[in-house]
């Protein structure tokens, strides 16, 4: 069944390169590829250059508020804050793929980046799944969310259901657990998958992810301002188990 899997993909795994170009005209191929690669290069690092440095900054803040969640005991603060810097430290590794998928034109580079990227697509959809359960809302419901903005908030975890069901068998099955996780021990089987791949098939899917990821960052960047403010911050203190635990104390 994997194999005719893997097979299926062949039609569209072609991958064009300078050696297609009629004889004559193969250095005519190798410019008219370098400059593709060099212009689609300089325009994913001009905008990577810009929006880096605010990812960054955002992990580092992110990261500190968590601690502090942590070290108070704000059991519902550090929730949030803690979705909130998987899904910037997820978008970090992405932007480094990002610059790798316009990087070549090289089928085995475009493979092993598009191998990369189905793996974080799954994982991440799957580790999100999860972190954005029962706990997650019962975290929200306290800090007082209104029903419109968890009713956002189901709407995104449907798409996310719906993304990893819809592209399991390819994600899952055909990539990650067979040549992206390397766990394939017949090598013939690895390497046709491999060969056959469409490393613009997986690209859109990075694509079609990140359309439901940008409102679910949008969804927490509302709540982590909310957790600053005063009334938030009361109640979280008044409820953590660090204040409850002081008052049986005495």
């Amino acid at each position: 069944m994997r194999k005719q899997s893997a097979a299926k993909s062949s039609a569209s795994a072609f991958l064009p390169g300078h050696k297609h170009f009629p004889y004559g005209w193969r250095w005519f191929g190798k410019l008219l590829i370098w400059f593709l690669v060099s212009r689609n290069r300089r325009s994913v690092l001009k905008k990577e250059r810009k929006r880096i440095p605010a990812l960054d900054s955002a992990i580092k803040t992110v990261r500190r508020e968590q601690l502090k969640a942590r070290e108070r005991g704000l059991v519902h603060a550090e929730r949030v804050f803690n979705v909130g810097l998987y899904v910037l430290v997820m978008d970090r590794d992405f932007s480094v793929l990002k610059v790798d998928m316009v990087s070549t034109f090289e089928s085995w580079r475009l493979r092993f980046t598009a191998r990369q990227v189905a793996l974080l697509l799954y994982e991440v959809c799957d580790d999100l799944s999860h972190m954005l359960g029962k706990e997650f809302r019962e975290s929200l419901a306290f800090l007082g969310i209104s029903e419109p903005e968890m009713r956002e908030l189901e709407q995104i975890c449907k798409s996310l259901g719906q993304f990893k069901n819809v592209n399991r068998q390819f994600l899952y099955v055909e990539l990650r657990n067979l040549v992206a996780g390397h766990r394939a021990q017949d090598s013939l089987l690895f390497l046709e998958t491999v060969e056959h791949l469409d490393p613009t098939r997986v690209f859109q899917l990075g694509a079609d992810f990140f359309a439901i990821v940008h409102p679910l960052t949008a969804f927490l960047t509302k709540t982590t301002l909310r957790l600053g403010q005063t009334d938030f911050m009361l109640k979280q203190l008044l409820a953590s188990p660090k204040f409850l635990a002081s008052l049986e104390s005495k």
